[in-house]
């Protein structure tokens, strides 16, 4: 975090960070994550995998009373848009709340969207009546901070695969090893 906040804050003239952008968490979100990240000032946790039953936004509280309001990404985050509107659906009755945060573009595939994803997302909006906004995750994590809600507290981790499961030596980068 020091090595980042030093680099962000030289070269891109950015002060802070406070959201922790996780989409591809294989390995399970561990209760300590908000202990640590509340420590760096980091207060939003934004994630794609294995999200607690029946929750999609939510307080994530560590032991010490650290807390973080966590998101998951409807679908994973680079969408099947032929299933986008039935994600949506889905996410909207589970979470409690109807306006999710879609990420839309090639994700850690190649970088954001491009031409295509914008005019797939205006087909979308036009054929399934489906409004989409612009906006900046930050933008959408104040949204849900004013919103009112009650968001859920998570106590515990979740997505953690027993004895590994099938992620065992998912991190390895040495073909050998897997």
């Amino acid at each position: 975090f020091v090595v980042g906040h030093d680099y962000y804050s030289k070269n891109l003239d950015i002060n802070t960070v406070d959201i922790a952008w996780s989409p591809d968490m294989f390995t399970g979100h561990l209760v300590t994550l908000p202990k640590i990240y509340a420590g760096c000032g980091i207060n939003n946790y934004v994630f794609s995998r294995n999200s607690p039953k029946d929750k999609k936004i939510f307080w994530w509280k560590s032991k010490d009373g650290s807390k973080m309001l966590a998101y998951k990404i409807p679908g994973h985050y680079t969408p099947n848009y032929r299933n986008l509107p039935k994600l949506i659906k889905s996410w909207t009755e589970i979470a409690g709340y109807d306006s999710p945060m879609v990420t839309i573009g090639e994700g850690d595939h190649g970088g954001g969207p491009n031409e295509g994803d914008f005019r797939t997302i205006k087909l979308l909006s036009n054929k399934e009546n489906i409004d989409f906004e612009f906006t900046s995750p930050e933008k959408y994590f104040e949204e849900l901070r004013d919103s009112g809600m009650n968001w859920p507290i998570q106590e515990m981790e979740f997505g953690v695969q027993p004895n590994g499961g099938q992620w065992l030596g998912c991190y390895t980068s040495q073909a050998i090893i897997k």
